[in-house]
């Protein structure tokens, strides 16, 4: 996850990372309570695994806010990289080696398997990003 261009500011601390197979019923995946991770520097950049990651399949993910970050209640995400096998008639396995590396998912979609020249994956509407406040969601 990465953070953005502000510095002592803006970092994500209380949040969950979610997945869903249908964008309605979502289920925690991983949890983070005053989390310092990401440092307080611009386009600071964290990660971390996902426990029992091979138990379900996910289409849709989200990062939801649960409380405060360091700058009150402002969520700012400048990216996010997923890891993992991602399900298709071909297995293909996804390990992170270094930030903004070409073996993560997005960069997999956004290539069509390396297929294609890259075009941003969210520009395409083959990942779609949206923002929703946090009341209008239930877990």
């Amino acid at each position: 996850l990465r953070s953005g261009p502000q510095v002592n500011s803006h970092k994500l601390r209380n949040w969950r990372l979610e997945g869903s197979k249908d964008g309605s019923s979502w289920k925690c995946l991983r949890e983070h309570v005053n989390d310092f991770s990401l440092a307080d520097t611009k386009f600071s950049v964290a990660a971390w695994p996902i426990e029992n990651a091979d138990a379900a399949v996910f289409r849709h993910f989200r990062v939801y806010q649960t409380g405060k970050n360091s700058s009150g209640d402002n969520l700012m995400c400048a990216g996010i990289e997923l890891y993992g096998a991602l399900r298709a008639e071909v297995a293909v396995m996804f390990k992170f080696q270094y930030s903004f590396d070409t073996k993560g998912v997005l960069y997999h979609i956004a290539t069509n398997g390396g297929k294609r020249d890259y075009v941003n994956p969210h520009t395409s509407a083959r990942v779609v990003a949206s923002l929703s406040s946090s009341s209008s969601h239930s877990s």
